[in-house]
């Protein structure tokens, strides 16, 4: 059986280079990933000298379970560069936020987040 998924990329480090390679590396491990449009974002906590976030969200597949499946995740991070100190330097080479699994909302608030809502919109359906 396979396990539906929607998660969201997101960087403000390298964002380019970062979101193009979390986005190579999931098509890789996930299956039928369809990946929305890059979206810019601005920071939640909106401070001035923090850098705009790219975002893109993917709905994908897998047969792994959900511990592991947010365990690949982090191992992803970890390999692109995230580091536990970056949350607090505010410098984010890759986040993978997972949103949903299979009908199950994993994520309420960032659900209802404007880059995420408009990254809906641009994502290839079933």
């Amino acid at each position: 059986m396979l396990n539906k998924l929607l998660l969201c990329l997101g960087s403000n480090k390298n964002k380019v280079k970062n979101i193009e390679l979390a986005s190579q590396k999931l098509y890789s491990c996930l299956e039928q990933v369809k990946f929305s449009d890059i979206i810019e974002s601005r920071p939640l906590n909106s401070e001035s000298e923090v850098e705009s976030y790219l975002n893109r969200l993917a709905l994908a597949y897998t047969s792994l379970s959900l511990s592991q499946t947010l365990f690949l995740f982090k191992e992803l991070e970890k390999e692109l560069g995230w580091k536990p100190e970056d949350k607090f330097r505010k410098s984010i080479p890759i986040d993978i936020d997972l949103l949903q699994w299979n009908e199950k909302i994993l994520k309420e608030e960032d659900i209802k987040r404007e880059y995420v809502i408009n990254g809906l919109q641009s994502l290839p359906l079933e």
